[in-house]
């Protein structure tokens, strides 16, 4: 069909699918990516205006899952708490881990060492381990190389750093430090995910750039704002963002990063 013959009526009767499957995220998507091509038609003067523009409005919108998270303040508790809880080293840093680099717990399970390049001080997730489905690198500060080495103890030579305990060969559950964090106490208060949110409000009240604390979380949309911060000055502006971060965990921590007095069950 050609486009100057789409009207807002047709579009929505073609994504009321979507919704009618409860996939509102991909109607989201779908609908974002067709006001796009409308916009783009636009500029071309192909059509006078996009008569689909608000047809989102006729969807219900996904639901926004808000994370259990606590206060950059409270995070000297935590890991005290870690540091004294009754969980496997490896556990340990796994959180420590995903705490440094502002990643998702799936994403910090999945890391694999093929993917840290130690000498450029950069971890580079594939795409397939991205929420996005977008290539996402990531600055590690002196704490998270630190702890790097840590790890390479237990798991180095292995394809994980934090491999499978019963499995070796793949990685750790990925809701492990999920479990963790409840045993210690947690529940109801903290998950794994939300430890990006600590590092978010820290960042955000001391007045980093929004944008460049968005792409170090891998949130921005913008895939052009996202490639300007992957190479060159931009990139140094996220070695020291993720620097900084870095350096309130260990001040938090009374400066025990990564050696921790850990008790291993």
């Amino acid at each position: 069909m050609p486009i100057t013959q789409i009207t807002a009526p047709m579009a929505i009767k073609a994504f009321k699918q979507y919704q009618d499957e409860g996939k509102l995220e991909k109607l989201k998507r779908a609908i974002q990516k067709h006001n796009e091509i409308m916009m783009f038609a636009v500029h071309r003067e192909m059509i006078p205006f996009n008569p689909t523009a608000n047809i989102a409005k006729e969807f219900d919108s996904p639901t926004v899952e808000h994370f259990k998270t606590i206060k950059p303040e409270d995070l000297g508790e935590f890991l005290y708490t870690l540091q004294n809880a009754q969980i496997h080293l490896q556990t340990r840093y796994l959180i420590l881990w995903q705490l440094l680099t502002m990643t998702r717990p799936n994403e910090a399970a999945k890391a694999k060492w093929a993917d840290i390049d130690e000498k450029a001080k950069l971890w580079t997730i594939p795409a397939e381990n991205m929420k996005r489905g977008i290539e996402h690198k990531i600055t590690l500060s002196r704490q998270a190389i630190a702890l790097l080495r840590e790890i390479k103890k237990l798991s180095g030579g292995k394809t994980y750093l934090f491999p499978s305990v019963k499995n070796p060969q793949t990685h750790v559950n990925t809701q492990t430090a999920n479990g963790a964090i409840k045993r210690m106490g947690y529940k109801g208060k903290l998950v794994a995910h939300g430890l990006r949110a600590i590092a978010s409000t820290y960042l955000n009240e001391k007045g980093y750039n929004s944008d460049l604390i968005e792409v170090a979380l891998s949130h921005l949309n913008s895939d052009r704002i996202k490639v300007a911060y992957d190479r060159g000055e931009r990139l140094e502006q996220r070695f020291k963002l993720l620097q900084v971060w870095a350096d309130f965990v260990e001040e938090c921590s009374q400066g025990s990063l990564p050696q921790y007095h850990l008790k291993v069950a």
